[in-house]
């Protein structure tokens, strides 16, 4: 399973839109990271702030996504929080570094090719390809059931379709625009899940969501 910013990466070729120096790309990368810490309980939200959670060394660092490990380093520690909109900021400003790596771990599944190298000025990049197109729309297939379907969607889905706008890409057609907009509206910002031990782990979810997605437009 691909966590946050691999398919938020993987989205972003599938659109041909991860070749290229990107800012709201950066932006969206760094808010997936924190949602994907945030799902893992490694970090932990009061209010809008976040810091890191005491456990690398109670857990192996060899056990860790070594994306993950770097920028959960690099966030305050216990008692020292700080607002998500500058850990967002914090974040994409290392994604020179994080984001090839990213990469890296989507040719290591075989999910991306690189296809050579270009110039930008006086430096070189690589290029990449998406290999497996089926990868990336089946998760653009999970989105939609979300949005034209009464299911609930699970924290990645609900991070994913805070970011979607934030990070610059476009899943759905300009026809399904408004619908979309109503419905994500809808599963952002109101209970959809029945069952009471559900809906309160939907609302942890949704207003972490909510609170990442803003913070990455924010500094858009």
């Amino acid at each position: 399973m691909l966590n946050l910013p691999q398919q938020l990466l993987l989205l972003a070729f599938h659109e041909k839109k991860a070749n290229k120096l990107n800012t709201p790309l950066s932006l969206g990368l760094a808010g997936a990271i924190l949602g994907e810490l945030l799902i893992q309980n490694k970090i932990c939200r009061n209010g809008g702030k976040l810091s890191r959670r005491d456990q690398v060394r109670s857990s192996p660092r060899e056990v860790w996504d070594p994306v993950l490990l770097d920028a959960f380093l690099h966030l305050p520690g216990p008692g020292h929080e700080r607002p998500a909109k500058e850990c967002v900021i914090d974040l994409s400003r290392r994604m020179k570094r994080l984001k090839p790596r990213l990469t890296e771990q989507l040719v290591a599944k075989n999910l991306l090719a690189e296809t050579g190298e270009r110039s930008l000025g006086l430096f070189n990049f690589k290029n990449f390809c998406i290999t497996k197109p089926d990868a990336a729309l089946a998760i653009k297939d999970e989105l939609r059931q979300v949005v034209f379907r009464p299911f609930g969607p699970n924290p990645r889905q609900l991070a994913i379709m805070g970011l979607i706008k934030p990070a610059g890409l476009k899943i759905f057609t300009r026809e399904e625009g408004a619908a979309v907009k109503q419905r994500m509206a809808e599963v952002l910002n109101h209970d959809v899940i029945s069952d009471t031990v559900a809906a309160a782990g939907a609302d942890a979810a949704r207003a972490t969501a909510r609170m990442i997605a803003a913070s990455v437009a924010a500094t858009a």
